[in-house]
């Protein structure tokens, strides 16, 4: 169930180096992240779940409860977003942003 859920998630990235190259597992995880959190409760999601069954980690810098507000936070930032592909191929389509599948 995790891998079907995961298979629905892009990476949205703003203007990052790292789309310069495939993203790997490593790169993927070594990048800053904004993580999407609906509430305080301080618990692994499904990425972090599936960066752990690789030994693997992402930094958070960013948090924010709105699925709305993390894309345009994006602006500016080095910092990566991973989310549901509907909503960020929706905002790709309004803001200057560029997607790739999570190497998840």
């Amino acid at each position: 169930m995790l891998a079907e859920m995961l298979e629905r998630f892009d990476v949205l990235v703003v203007g990052h180096p790292a789309l310069d190259q495939p993203l790997t597992l490593e790169a993927y995880a070594a990048l800053p992240h904004c993580l999407i959190a609906v509430t305080d409760e301080i618990s692994p999601g499904s990425v972090d779940l599936a960066l752990a069954e690789h030994d693997l980690r992402r930094h958070v810098v960013c948090r924010t409860r709105s699925f709305l507000a993390a894309p345009l936070m994006m602006a500016g930032s080095d910092a990566i977003l991973t989310g549901p592909e509907r909503l960020l191929r929706w905002y790709a389509t309004m803001v200057p942003i560029e997607l790739r599948p999570a190497p998840l």
